[in-house]
């Protein structure tokens, strides 16, 4: 399986950014929101194509057809932003703070 990134209390803060208000419009979602955003983060990482992801993930084309809409959104910048404030936070305690100036 592939390895999940987001942890319990950072999904709690993108939660949020992703999860839509229910319409009356198209078919209720199936897929869970959490598992969409560890699809699109595990493409970033690795860098494969969207074809390639692991079969643990979603069809790669509802993941793609996701990502474009949270793009188009403006939802991205959140959420980079959210792990950015982690990670600043997590190499303060851990002395790294010379990286992120």
């Amino acid at each position: 399986m592939a390895r999940l990134v987001i942890k319990d209390h950072q999904w709690e803060v993108i939660k949020p950014f992703v999860i839509s208000k229910s319409s009356k419009k198209g078919r209720p979602r199936t897929i869970d929101d959490r598992l969409i955003v560890e699809a699109v983060l595990y493409v970033m990482r690795t860098g494969i194509q969207w074809r390639e992801m692991p079969s643990e993930f979603p069809k790669y084309t509802t993941v793609y057809s996701r990502f474009r809409r949270w793009n188009k959104s403006k939802t991205w910048p959140k959420i980079w932003s959210v792990f950015k404030k982690n990670w600043k936070a997590h190499c303060r305690n851990e002395r790294y703070s010379a990286i992120l100036r």
